[in-house]
């Protein structure tokens, strides 16, 4: 009895290597994922490559608006904090200032004994020669007053520009925020990128202005770069300068300290 001997069929095995290298290379570029229904595998194929390069955009993009936003609201900030609120106050102080500089120098003149001085003999003479010379303040006054005028009217000319330039900044820097993010929402539609970092910035800027103002009112105004001891000091000491600058003969008043005029 002979035995048949069957050999395989090849084109049977190349079917079964190609189905089995078509299954390690599908499994090897796929990940996979449970169905929890069926309790089977699907395989989804993921680009990583694509993936990663598309968060580094999404993240540029991010940062570049940030920065935009952060911009255009503190420049729209300082603006009105300054012109509106930090230059009155300061002008105000600035006046203050100069009042207790005018009590300091009331407080000299009763230290000098303004009586004892009204009885010397040669008052009644300096009086009378002022009289005789028909002396008078009125065009000093006038002078003086006029010429403030028209320096403040030029002062603010030139305040107003400076205001001016003040807001072409946050004007440019807004129109380059809402160009910029119309342009990413036209080629990628980020959803809700802009609301989220606006509303970021907005809260931001809130604590920013109420530190400013704290720190503006609690220190700034509170701050005393000078005195006014030495404020009168300074002016005295260059106001006898210029004196013995044109009436040398003057300074025989002088006798161990020398007037400066340096701060």
């Amino acid at each position: 009895m002979m035995l048949e001997l069957q050999m395989p069929n090849n084109s049977q095995n190349n079917n079964s290597n190609s189905n089995l290298t078509e299954l390690v290379t599908s499994r090897n570029s796929s990940v996979i994922t449970p169905n929890t229904n069926s309790k089977s595998y699907t395989y989804e194929p993921i680009n990583y490559q694509n993936k990663e390069k598309s968060q580094w955009i999404y993240y540029f993009h991010k940062l570049i608006l940030h920065i935009s936003f952060h911009m255009t609201l503190l420049s729209i900030l300082e603006p009105i904090f300054f012109f509106y609120y930090a230059v009155p106050m300061e002008r105000q102080l600035f006046f203050d200032q100069l009042e207790d500089f005018t009590h300091y120098q009331q407080e000299i003149m009763e230290s000098h004994n303004a009586q004892m001085i009204r009885n010397q003999p040669f008052y009644d003479a300096f009086i009378e020669f002022l009289n005789y010379e028909n002396a008078q303040i009125d065009t000093l006054l006038i002078s003086m007053n006029n010429d403030a005028n028209i320096a403040k009217q030029q002062n603010n000319h030139y305040n107003a520009g400076l205001e001016h330039i003040a807001y072409l900044f946050p004007i440019g820097m807004g129109s380059f925020t809402i160009l910029y993010y119309t342009t990413i929402q036209y080629l990628y539609n980020y959803k809700n990128l802009g609301i989220q970092v606006l509303g970021e910035h907005i809260s931001l800027m809130i604590f920013v202005a109420a530190y400013e103002f704290w720190f503006f009112t609690h220190v700034i105004l509170k701050y005393h770069p000078f005195t006014a001891e030495g404020v009168m000091e300074f002016l005295v000491n260059c106001f006898f300068v210029r004196v013995f600058q044109y009436y040398p003969e003057l300074s025989i008043i002088q006798h161990n300290v020398t007037a400066s005029c340096e701060p």
